[in-house]
């Protein structure tokens, strides 16, 4: 008997098992096409969701070193404030001296100073003026103006007005007005509040 006829006689047999796996291979067709779309717009969605992170991820870095940088500007400026210019109570006799020493070093002797105050409200500082004349040589001027750019105390060179002394020549008459900042006791502390 040959395989024709075997399957002839038993094709009630063969047809249901068949016919199944003809659904099962069109339900197999169907879902791997189905599938492989949903696949590749999940994969698309994916991709752009890690693109997405990777530019969040590289603005937190910028962020995070722009708050870096301001916290160390910010523990900057405290020290500014604290170490270089200070409260009047802890640094006006030092600077006073010290401008006094300047002057003197450099053969320059200051007869009468005035000290003029401004407050700078905005930056909780004060400014304090030194405003002074002396008498002496052009290379005594030069040596002080050099000692007042070497010297750690913050001072600047505001304004200087030099005329000929009349009776002594070779003498100059100097008008010398130098400025420093100190911390305002009053104001500072509402600006340290305010500050990031």
């Amino acid at each position: 008997m040959s395989v024709l006829e075997t399957f002839e006689e038993k094709k009630a047999l063969w047809l249901v098992p068949l016919t199944a796996l003809l659904v099962f291979a069109g339900a197999l067709v169907f879902f791997q096409m189905n599938y492989a779309g949903q696949s590749a717009g999940l994969e698309k969605r994916v991709a752009d969701r890690e693109a997405e992170l990777a530019k969040l991820q590289a603005e937190t870095a910028r962020l995070r070193e722009i708050v870096d940088r301001g916290q160390a500007n910010h523990a900057r400026i405290e020290e500014l404030y604290r170490d270089r210019f200070a409260t009047r109570r802890q640094r006006l006799t030092q600077v006073t001296e010290e401008v006094k020493d300047l002057a003197r070093r450099a053969g320059l002797d200051p007869r009468t100073l005035r000290y003029p105050e401004t407050r700078i409200e905005d930056f909780g500082l004060v400014e304090r003026r030194f405003d002074f004349n002396v008498q002496g040589t052009y290379a005594a001027l030069r040596t002080f103006l050099n000692l007042l750019e070497l010297s750690p105390a913050f001072l600047t060179l505001e304004q200087i007005r030099v005329s000929q002394n009349e009776r002594a020549p070779g003498i100059l008459s100097l008008d010398l007005e130098l400025s420093t900042l100190f911390a305002d006791e009053v104001i500072r502390p509402a600006v340290a509040e305010v500050a990031p």
